[in-house]
């Protein structure tokens, strides 16, 4: 009966085609002629020779159901798309409500579920602001970490708050909690300047350069003081970023009259921090400054238009990056020298300032020298043990022994300095042993001095963290008190430190001092010739045999010996 079955559906199929064929009114006229009760049962089993899949579900992407994303398979295994004979089941099966109730969302909480959920709008802010100290800021936004769609305010009352406490480590979970969730939404701050300007203060230098695409576009629309404030965080965190730096030159030299004091100042001092020279806009800074000097000198009533510690920070700022304004200088000069003549307000601090920009420019501005020595003999209670050692180090520089005023007794000086020894920096250390070495034979106490120093330096908690003049520091203990062992093993670790702000002179003599004295440090020696052997295309030759010399006296490895 199959067979019979089979032979009959055959012979059906092909009385159809012939049919089909024979029809000379085309598919249409035929399908009305189709007798259907034959063709019903056998019509879906013929085979066509191409195989659509237009209209299959694909279940294991969309489920089961005509309409994508109306359900979803629970149990989190793909179906239909891998091998299942070695599938072990690891599911375990849930309560019979939980595996077929849909999960669904109540439209409208109770009202103490909203005011649960809706708390931390007022608790993050109220726990940011009594926050004392990093860590409680930090906690507090751990606390309430999970609250999603915070606004722009949040991340920066917290980053505020963050610099207000003294700042906090930028390698911290917590902390970088709040700097990843606030990068997307860098987009919608709308001051960013100040965005920046925290996280530079924070250390944040990866987040400050990735948002530096938000600040090229939005230069022209933002004003003055927004533009300044760019400049002062890239300056802070001391990036170099030059095309952004030429765009706030451009931006602002049209407007410099415009700008205060202390915004030119940190102008300046953005570009100093970063070791860009704009000549063109520091230029006309300078003019801007001498204009308003001017003016301020003409009208007597006219106080604080120019403060002397802001004076003193924009000769820094101009020393730091090389640039010589005579016009400037003198202004200053002739400034300083009246101020102190007729009991101005310069401050002490301001005075150390303006002798350390003319000694690191080389003008030797011998007047103002002696100005600021007869007024520190004379208040000398008035200075602080740092405005001594810096005025002293800048006078080794500008001021030589046969110009001091008269009665000037340099013991007087470099008593308060023994006296408070713990509160100097190594930097003002190093700059009074370069006075009182330029000065050993004019003076019996700068030599005493030095000796007292080799003799306190080890026992004094000093910050090591500084950079300094160490190769200088070590040629002048090497001079006057080759003895000293405990002094150089302190100062050698402090050359490891320091090696990759060496020059080459520096080179020279620190090998030069090591070569003077019984102590011997193979570490340092190894070091010195490994640094020597890299950078040895920036030495001379007579240089370079000098320290191959030396070096192979202090027993370095030969093989470094010969590159260098």
């Amino acid at each position: 009966q199959v067979c019979a079955s089979l032979a009959l559906s055959v012979q059906a199929v092909r009385h159809v085609m012939l049919r089909w064929r024979a029809s000379s009114a085309g598919p249409a006229l035929f399908r009305q002629q189709l007798d259907r009760r034959v063709l019903s049962p056998v019509l879906p089993q013929v085979r066509h020779k191409t195989v659509s899949r237009l209209g299959r579900r694909q279940h294991w992407r969309f489920g089961v159901l005509a309409h994508k994303g109306r359900w979803y398979y629970r149990f989190h295994k793909m179906i239909g798309k891998a091998n299942w004979q070695r599938y072990v089941e690891r599911f375990q099966p849930p309560r019979k409500l939980e595996a077929v109730q849909r999960i669904t969302f109540t439209t409208k909480p109770t009202p103490t579920t909203h005011k649960r959920a809706t708390e931390w709008v007022v608790a993050l802010p109220k726990g940011i602001a009594s926050a004392t100290n990093a860590d409680q800021v930090l906690n507090c936004w751990v606390r309430h970490r999970h609250k999603k769609h915070k606004s722009p305010f949040y991340f920066l009352m917290a980053l505020k708050r963050l610099t207000e406490v003294g700042g906090c480590d930028p390698s911290d979970w917590r902390f970088r909690l709040i700097v990843t969730r606030l990068r997307p939404a860098m987009r919608r701050v709308l001051n960013k300047p100040r965005m920046v300007l925290y996280l530079s203060q924070l250390r944040a230098y990866s987040d400050l350069q990735r948002s530096t695409r938000f600040m090229y576009k939005m230069l022209p629309k933002y004003s003055d003081k927004q533009v300044v404030m760019v400049a002062r965080a890239w300056g802070l965190a001391s990036c170099w970023d030059p095309h952004l730096f030429f765009a706030i030159s451009q931006r602002l030299l049209p407007c410099v009259e415009r700008l205060t004091l202390s915004q030119l100042v940190v102008l300046v001092e953005s570009f100093a921090g970063c070791q860009i020279s704009h000549y063109e806009l520091f230029a006309a800074v300078s003019s801007e400054v001498q204009r308003r000097m001017n003016k301020a000198s003409r009208v007597e009533s006219d106080v604080g238009v120019v403060r002397s510690q802001l004076l003193a920070n924009l000769n820094q700022a101009f020393a730091s990056v090389k640039c010589v304004d005579f016009a400037f200088l003198e202004m200053v000069s002739k400034h300083v020298r009246h101020s102190l003549a007729t009991g101005g307000d310069v401050a002490p601090p301001a005075i150390a300032g303006h002798c350390q920009a003319f000694a690191k420019l080389r003008v030797h501005d011998v007047e103002l020298f002696e100005a600021v020595w007869q007024h520190m003999h004379q208040h000398r209670y008035d200075y602080r043990p740092q405005d001594i050692a810096q005025i002293l180090g800048a006078s080794s520089v500008c001021l030589p022994a046969a110009l001091w005023p008269e009665g000037a007794d340099v013991g007087q000086l470099l008593d308060p300095l023994l006296l408070h020894f713990d509160l100097l920096r190594v930097p003002d250390v190093a700059e009074v042993l370069k006075f009182c070495h330029a000065h050993a034979e004019d003076a019996t106490a700068a030599s005493d001095f030095v000796q007292q120093v080799a003799k306190r330096w080890p026992e004094t908690p000093l910050c090591r963290k500084h950079a300094f003049d160490i190769a200088g520091t070590l040629d002048i203990f090497a001079q006057h008190c080759p003895q000293e062992s405990k002094l150089f093993s302190m100062l050698c670790r402090n050359v490891h430190r320091l090696l990759r702000h060496y020059e080459p002179q520096d080179f020279v003599q620190t090998v030069s001092a090591l070569s003077r004295i019984d102590y011997r440090d193979g570490r340092v020696v190894h070091a010195m010739a490994k640094w020597i052997s890299k950078r040895s295309d920036e030495l001379s030759d007579q240089q370079r045999d000098y320290l191959a010399t030396n070096l192979r006296q202090l027993g370095a490895d030969e093989r470094y010996l010969l590159v260098a």
